[in-house]
């Protein structure tokens, strides 16, 4: 194996700076200190502000140029199937039968994926525009500006509105890893809504975590990561109804939005500046190792598939990055 604390010495007796440069670098290489990671890049027609992916079909909420689906068969070359104009879509989530869009002012649109038929709904909560969604088999949780709504959607074309809870501050964000849903707020926090299924009993939490809230991802044992801006990511502990405890934070680069991870031990955070990927070793509280990707545009969201993470980064589309 090559030493370059050996072969330093020797390259700057003999060489030029440029020449020694060089030779650093292709020892880094060999040594494998550095690892090319090659990124991909697909050009939506407007501003990629949410993206789900779901049988191969990445559906992006791409702004002004409403809902756009690409085929992923080519896992790094996506190709075209088609777009809906449904006014800014800023948030997506799929199942087999449908799409879910929330638009920025107005509720959210039902596509129904066989025919592409739509139906519009709202409520006091997502009137002023939907954020995010958590689809259950019976229930759908829909991050409105304005509340946290929970639909029944046993018949998805009349779905009944269960309960509609007003938030503190207008939310970014949710999640909902256990019978808990989490909403994510800028300027207040994660605020932990407890919500029962069957029986659709709610308990709003009282205690927060932290103070600014841009997207949560949390477990179902408790691990919660909080994007908080230009603080980075925050880790916290809510093992239970009672009980939550602040862990650490991790700075990042640029704006931190969200966090997502992998079943292994990596993390992926949206920022502003791109994509930082973090090695997490969950025992001791460390983080391993970090990468980063310098990506144009502002990447908010990303999903993970098929060994990939995609990304959407606003006026940018979609960057491809290979997952750790």
């Amino acid at each position: 194996m090559l030493h370059m604390t050996r072969l330093a010495p020797l390259a700057s007796r003999f060489l030029p700076l440029a020449s020694r440069l060089s030779l650093l670098v292709l020892l880094a290489a060999g040594c494998g200190l550095f690892k090319q990671r090659p990124v991909w890049h697909y050009d939506t027609p407007g501003q990629a502000m949410d993206i789900c992916i779901h049988n191969s079909v990445a559906y992006i909420a791409d702004g002004d140029s409403g809902l756009l689906a690409l085929s992923l068969d080519g896992r790094t070359t996506p190709t075209r199937l088609w777009r809906l104009d449904l006014g800014k879509a800023i948030a997506v989530a799929a199942t087999d039968s449908v799409v879910y869009v929330g638009r920025d002012h107005g509720g959210f649109t039902v596509v129904d994926l066989s025919t592409r038929y739509c139906m519009s709904f709202s409520d006091p909560g997502t009137d002023g525009g939907v954020v995010a969604f958590v689809v259950e088999s019976l229930r759908l949780y829909v991050g409105g500006k304005e509340g946290l709504s929970v639909y029944d959607i046993s018949d998805r074309w009349h779905m009944n509105l269960i309960q509609s809870i007003d938030l503190p501050n207008n939310c970014a964000d949710i999640c909902r890893p256990d019978w808990r849903v989490f909403c994510a707020m800028p300027g207040y926090g994660v605020l932990r809504i407890y919500y029962y299924y069957p029986g659709d009993s709610v308990n709003v939490g009282i205690n927060r975590l932290g103070e600014d809230a841009f997207g949560v991802s949390a477990t179902a044992g408790g691990i919660c990561l909080i994007g908080q801006g230009q603080y980075g990511i925050a880790e916290w502990g809510t093992p239970n109804m009672s009980e939550e405890y602040f862990v650490r934070n991790i700075d990042t680069r640029g704006h931190a939005y969200k966090a997502v991870w992998d079943d292994i031990a990596y993390v992926y955070v949206c920022d502003s500046l791109g994509l930082d990927v973090l090695h997490f070793d969950w025992e001791p509280g460390t983080v391993k190792e970090t990468h980063y990707y310098t990506l144009d545009g502002n990447t908010r969201r990303a999903a993970l598939a098929y060994g990939y993470v995609y990304t959407a980064s606003g006026d940018a589309g979609v960057w491809i990055v290979k997952q750790e």
